[in-house]
Formats: C-alpha cells, structure tokens, sequence
C-alpha cells in the first residue's frame, strides 16, 4: 500500500509548477512503491498542460486530473483528496518546494513514528530557485507532542497547507468523505480534515526544522482579517468544540502571535494582493469574548495611528518575551 500521497493543485504556474515536478523526480522514482503524486490542473491556460504532459510521459505513474473548467481552488483540492488511497496525504502548494532530501527523511518518520498529524517548520523566501536553497535539512528530530501542545504550538499554522502531513485513515475512521467540503468558501477548507485529525488522533509530531521553502507574498485576493480572525476561530470552535482547550488555545495565540500583525499592516495599508476591508463588526462578534482582544487588537485597529504603533511595538516585545519564557 502506497504510504504517503503528494497533492500539488495547481492553476497558471508553469514556471514553479515545473521546478517542484523535476525537483520531486527523482524521490518519486526511488520511492515508487511507498509515494504518489497526484497533481490537480484548475484548467490552467498558461503553459501548465505542456508542462505536465512532458513530466507524465516520464514518469507515467503520476495522475494528472485536469479539470475541465477552473472549478476554484477549493474544490480543486477536494476532487484530488478523493483520487488518495493512501495512509497519509500531503497537499504541496505550487509555489512551495520540499528541501532536499526531505521526502526521503519524511517517509522513514511515517514509517517509524506512525503520526497522526505532522507539522513542517517551512522557510520564506522572495524568490524559490532550488530544493538545496536556504539552511539544509541534515536529518528530522521528530517532537512527540499532546494534542493540546501541537494546537499552542502549531495554533495559526495549520492553515498553511504545505506545512501540514495528515493521517487519512485516521479522517476516515471518524469522519465521512464528503465532509472534506464543510469549511468550503472560507478560503480555509483544509481545517475541514485537518482539525477532525487533530481532535481524533493520539500521536502528534511536531518539526522545528524548515523542510518545505515557502514562496512569500504569493497569494492574495481574499480578505486576511476576515479569514483569520473571523473565519478561523469559528472554525476552530466548531470542529474542535466550543469550549475545547485546543480551540481556546489555537484562537489566543492567534490573536496574540499572528492577527495583531495583520491588523497593523491593514492599518498602514500594506496588506499586498490583499482585499480592502473593514472588519471590525465581525471581528468584534467573533472575538469580543477574549479579553486579549480588547487588550490587544482593538488598540492596534482603533487608536490613531501613532499611538497604534508604540501599542503594537509593545505587543511584538512581549509576544517575544512570551516565547523565551516557554509560552508556544
């Protein structure tokens, strides 16, 4: 049985596209029992079709699922998570890139750990020119974590989807397929089998090493606060329990270590390929119970811009302090 099942949705990035292919190539080949790689074209019309057609006459055993139209991101992962047959399946960005020698390491983790959820410390760079770029990975020194330990200190991470290995036979056993599409149309639709696993599972892993590269400010279109701070912890309550400890724990250090950031950038207006928006109400209604809100964000977001500063200065200071201190 094939142990681990790479997904790579992709839609008109055949330059980056082409770099993870070759780059997986020759894992693939060596691994070919234990590994696939299914890649999911959104009916892309750049050179993307020529690129996988040259790629599968190599290498005939990866599955190609080209839609017929651009069905959206999100259903382009779930159409390809129903081709998995595999214990485990991880879903690479595009625009993302395992380091060298990582697949391999990876699959003998799986093979010894048996985890349930697996979290890979990632890399961001400007620009991905290859997998032997940035700090090498010589070997994974694998953390046995609890489940409320992995949501403290994977928390927001978790939504970054070539950060994440999930156990599917875990999903399956407590969930059924079809609810791969529950969080469709949140641009998060990835916590809909990520977080089932999280609340299910017994063995959770977690990486300080970087062994994926990360492509910075390479997406957009859709708006951060509302994802992240609206979006996010109605997601986290729903799937893991309202008054659960890891969804209380994944939505305070979000709102610690991650949204007061955002929420400066939104204010001074350099949120990139980001949408505009005035989230306030909604965030407000999502997040008003956490006293940290108040303490928090709402200075960052309300106060004049000047004073909005020093209050965010503050934060980063004493988030840092958090962390030296064991707060994760």
């Amino acid at each position: 049985m094939t142990l681990l099942t790479i997904i790579v949705p992709t839609y008109n990035r055949a330059t980056s596209l082409s770099l993870l292919l070759n780059s997986l190539a020759d894992e693939l080949v060596l691994h070919q029992s234990h590994l696939q790689l299914i890649v999911g074209d959104n009916f892309s019309t750049d050179e993307t079709q020529k690129v996988l057609m040259e790629f599968q006459s190599k290498y005939p055993f990866v599955m190609v699922l080209r839609h017929e139209t651009n069905v959206g991101p999100e259903e382009n992962f779930c159409r390809c998570l129903e081709r998995v047959k595999s214990r485990y399946v991880w879903i690479l960005g595009d625009d993302d890139l395992p380091k060298a020698g990582v697949i391999n390491k990876l699959l003998d983790l799986l093979k010894d750990q048996s985890p349930d959820l697996v979290s890979l410390g990632s890399e961001w760079v400007p620009a991905i020119k290859g997998a032997s770029q940035g700090k090498a990975v010589l070997a994974l020194k694998p953390r046995i974590v609890s489940r409320l330990d992995f949501a403290k200190k994977v928390n927001v991470w978790m939504t970054f989807i070539s950060g994440i290995v999930i156990n599917r036979e875990v999903f399956l056993a407590h969930q059924d397929l079809s609810s791969i599409r529950r969080c469709m149309g949140t641009q998060l639709i990835q916590l809909g089998w990520v977080l089932p696993v999280l609340a299910a599972g017994e063995r959770f892993v977690v990486l300080r090493e970087t062994c994926v590269l990360a492509t910075a400010g390479n997406t957009g279109g859709y708006r951060l606060m509302t994802v992240f701070g609206v979006n996010f912890p109605k997601i986290a309550r729903s799937l893991l329990g309202e008054k659960s400890p890891e969804a209380q724990a994944i939505i305070q250090r979000t709102l610690l270590g991650f949204l007061p950031g955002l929420a400066w950038n939104a204010k001074r207006g350099t949120i990139g390929n980001f949408l505009k928006e005035d989230a306030w109400p909604e965030l407000r209604t999502s997040l008003g119970q956490y006293p940290i809100f108040w303490l928090i964000l709402y200075p960052i977001m309300r106060w004049p811009r000047p004073i909005a500063l020093l209050w965010y200065i503050g934060v980063r200071i004493l988030f840092k302090v958090l962390r030296l201190i064991g707060f994760h």
